[in-house]
């Protein structure tokens, strides 16, 4: 049987071409976003997600295009994914604490545990934040 495109596991199967497709679409969504053209750079950062989708990169960045086009919800959402995927990831944890200060336009007063898997632990005590 021949399966249709999108179909469950088409993106692993591209191999290193599907890195090259997702660095491209990153590539042209970061000259997207430096042109203000958040819109256009959302939809390649949703390219580079489709084609691959464990890169926890094309989330953070993905998350702050929704930042600037102030859709909070979906940048937290982005950035919740992109630390799910790396832990260690610190970009992701800036942009998801820029994306929760500007949807309630004050600062947390304590680092949610819930975004931060018990195997690093340790690194998120280190970043709690106090009242």
């Amino acid at each position: 049987a021949v399966q249709q495109p999108g179909a469950k596991g088409d993106a692993a199967a591209l191999g290193a071409l599907g890195d090259e497709i997702a660095a491209a679409a990153k590539d042209a969504g970061n000259a997207r976003f430096k042109a203000k053209e958040y819109d256009a750079a959302l939809a390649l950062y949703s390219v580079a997600i489709r084609v691959r989708p464990s890169a926890a990169v094309y989330y953070s960045n993905r998350a702050a295009a929704y930042t600037h086009m102030q859709m909070y919800e979906e940048a937290i959402a982005d950035c919740t994914k992109a630390v799910e995927l790396k832990p260690d990831f610190s970009k992701a944890y800036s942009r998801l604490g820029t994306a929760h200060f500007q949807a309630t336009k004050r600062p947390a007063t304590t680092f949610q545990r819930s975004h931060c898997p018990p195997r690093y632990s340790p690194h998120c005590d280190a970043m709690r934040l106090t009242p």
